[in-house]
């Protein structure tokens, strides 16, 4: 009996040891918090928001930046730091976007939250584009997530800019026996990027391209327009780019 009992012991020990050794960062303690750029897929990693004031009425904006709590909910209110990194950003406060709050909160009881980033419309813009880079810092509160998630940009113009994911690969497979196999980008269907083909699909549809590929990629409003520019530029071949090239229907 003794023996069974020391084996029970040293049983229950290296299942107690193993548990923490499996434990999360970020559950165990205080919890944390990281910027989720893209809000439909949360395996892509979206660090940088361009936004154009092209088509726009409006003088200023509210972007909204989602961030998420890493570990269990509280029953209390916790507060975040997001404060701008003055080594990459060129955005200056009170003309191209309005000053940040001291601290944010994540509500008791839950899991995310959406900070508004005000921007606003300069005639600089109309030449060049601003940089507005933002951080992640930690409180007493709530320590910082996972590492390559605690920096968000955001680009500023009022021409029209290149969409970043026009050329970047979307894996929906991404951490499966599948990844790297289905990847595909905007230009696998849509041909190379101009700001003239971009320009001429702004002017008929009325709005700019989504911030998303996802969206722009499956959402059946978007299908159906894109299949419209594609009889668009048919219809009126050709229509020439910047860089003299005809831009091809597809």
């Amino acid at each position: 009996m003794k023996i069974k009992y020391i084996f029970i012991v040293s049983l229950c020990s290296l299942l107690v040891f193993a548990c923490k050794e499996n434990t999360y960062d970020g559950f165990e303690t205080k919890g944390s918090v990281y910027f989720q750029g893209n809000t439909t897929d949360w395996n892509i990693l979206d660090s940088v928001i361009t936004y154009s004031f092209v088509g726009r009425a409006q003088i200023k904006d509210t972007i909204w930046l989602q961030v998420n709590l890493l570990g269990d909910a509280s029953p209390i209110d916790r507060k975040f730091k997001i404060v701008e990194d003055p080594l990459t950003s060129n955005a200056i406060v009170g003309r191209h976007y309005e000053a940040l709050n001291d601290e944010y909160i994540i509500k008791a009881n839950e899991m995310k939250t959406s900070v508004p980033i005000v921007i606003h419309r300069t005639e600089e813009l109309e030449k060049q584009s601003v940089m507005l880079s933002l951080v992640l810092q930690p409180t007493s509160d709530l320590d910082l997530g996972f590492s390559n998630r605690l920096r968000m940009s955001i680009i500023l113009s009022d021409f029209l800019i290149e969409p970043i994911w026009w050329n970047t690969p979307y894996d929906p497979y991404v951490g499966t026996i599948w990844e790297g196999m289905f990847a595909y980008k905007a230009a696998d269907y849509y041909g190379p990027y101009s700001r003239r083909k971009h320009e001429l699909c702004v002017q008929e549809l009325g709005q700019d391209f989504p911030e998303s590929i996802i969206t722009f990629l499956n959402d059946d409003y978007w299908v159906a327009a894109m299949a419209h520019m594609s009889e668009y530029f048919s219809d009126n071949y050709p229509i020439m780019d910047e860089y003299g090239n005809a831009i091809e229907p597809w």
